[in-house]
């Protein structure tokens, strides 16, 4: 068994990795245990898109993406098309991600090439594999981050050229315009290991809605490279759907998008029984996470929509 530390900051993950190379195909089984008070959801989430990117991003082509049950563990299963180094030729993986509490477990089949009999070689393999006493959903509880929250009328001042309000904070790096005074809601969702601020600014009136949210302060080296950027935006888009999704908007990507050097993607909000549409933008910066959102059931007010988003100005660090 080998034993590799992943540093995220202040936080130090330890993977636990057995590993089994037989000519050229091979087996790993890798078990990780996550902070006290870290979403299994959303970690999952995570976890499958760091697989993605990673493989991708060596030239990988992703075959499926499922989810999969094994007794009483539930998890998700990737499988891929994957690129022989020095050659043009092709392998198959098949990855399966299973959680436990807050324990993650990986089962890795990697071969050289795509046979049927490769296949069945890694599907006897992946289905050997249990959990002694079946997975369970329990997580340890921990101290609640102080119920601190705030909420108050922000007005902003008045832009001349467009007759909206300037939404601005040097502190968080932010503005924006908005068609009125907001409402600037700030919380506290975590202290341990590190402490993070949520700020919202949300403009409604009649069933228009603007947000922005800033998400931060994360501590230096907690993302260090372009797939931990992404990974952040898909787990902020897991949380923005699984917040939208509940009041029956779907919510389909765009486009990429950049600020400077940093990556940022922008989606569409449909809400077909509301009769609401609109946009989203998500960016990652170094210790930030800015979402917006805006979306209305007029169609008079889509230009202004389109106001709202150009007028975004954002600091990088």
């Amino acid at each position: 068994m080998e034993k590799s530390d992943l540093h995220l900051g202040p936080v130090t993950l330890t993977r636990h990795i057995h590993s089994l190379e037989i000519g050229n195909i091979s087996f790993d089984v890798e078990y990780t245990d996550l902070s006290p008070g870290s979403d299994p959801d959303a970690s999952m989430e995570g976890g499958v898109s760091g697989l993605i990117r990673s493989m991708t991003a060596r030239g990988a082509t992703v075959l499926t993406n499922e989810t999969v049950t094994r007794g009483s563990c539930s998890g998700r299963e990737v499988t891929l098309s994957i690129v022989n180094p020095g050659t043009s030729t092709r392998g198959f993986s098949d990855t399966q991600l299973f959680a436990s509490g807050l324990r993650f477990f990986s089962i890795i089949f990697n071969a050289a090439s795509d046979t049927p009999a490769m296949r069945e070689i890694g599907n006897t393999f992946l289905k050997s594999f249990t959990v002694t006493g079946g997975c369970t959903n329990l997580v340890a509880p921990v101290d609640a981050p102080p119920n601190k929250k705030s909420e108050e009328s922000f007005e902003g001042r008045a832009d001349p050229a467009s007759g909206w309000r300037i939404i601005e904070s040097n502190d968080l790096g932010l503005r924006v315009l908005m068609p009125g005074t907001v409402r600037h809601i700030w919380d506290q969702p975590q202290v341990d290991p590190f402490p993070l601020t949520h700020h919202t600014f949300i403009y409604s009136n009649e069933g228009t809605v603007y947000s922005a949210e800033v998400i931060g302060e994360y501590p230096p080296g907690f993302r260090s490279t372009p797939s931990t950027y992404q990974t952040a935006i898909d787990i902020s888009l897991y949380a923005l759907r699984r917040n939208l999704g509940v009041v029956g908007f779907e919510i389909k990507p765009i486009r990429d998008l950049r600020l400077a050097t940093l990556p940022g993607r922008e989606f569409s909000l449909i809400n077909e029984k509301a009769g609401s549409h609109g946009r989203a933008q998500i960016y990652v910066t170094p210790t930030r996470i800015y979402i917006f959102s805006a979306f209305t059931p007029s169609q008079n007010a889509l230009t202004q929509i389109s106001q709202f988003y150009a007028s975004i100005r954002i600091s990088p660090k």
